[in-house]
């Protein structure tokens, strides 16, 4: 039997804290982003929160001030313009109109118009033309 005993330096040497402070760090990293994730779902379910909180306000807001038949144009109205794709829902129309140079020769520039918002929407109310 071979007997091997470390020397009182070689032993100091093998104890440390190092172990400790890495655990400590990752620990303290962890509590961090348990932290920053608990503050962040915090501040989006109080944002949730307003956004029902106004939109109950607004529906409540159209429920009283129309009737029940221009109340569901009005949604109906909204939601096809909100779920249209983004090409048509666009202000701004883009055409190529026919211009004369200054040269003589026809050319087209890249012209753009703009179509009123208020111009697209359909009326929300019934016209009773023999009424009046």
């Amino acid at each position: 039997h071979i007997r091997v005993c470390p020397t009182a330096g070689f032993e100091t040497g093998l104890y440390s804290n190092d172990a400790l402070y890495y655990t400590l760090g990752v620990v303290v990293i962890f509590a961090f982003m348990i932290i920053m994730f608990l503050s962040y779902d915090y501040i989006v379910a109080q944002r949730q929160s307003q956004a029902t909180k106004r939109a109950v306000q607004a529906r409540a807001i159209v429920s009283s001030l129309f009737p029940a038949a221009v109340r569901d144009r009005l949604v109906k109205s909204h939601q096809e313009r909100t779920h249209l794709p983004t090409l048509k829902r666009k202000e701004s129309i883009h055409r190529q109109a026919p211009i004369k140079k200054s040269d003589g020769m026809r050319g087209s520039v890249h012209t753009e118009s703009t179509i009123s918002p208020v111009a697209e929407l359909k009326p929300i109310a019934d016209l009773f033309p023999r009424t009046t």
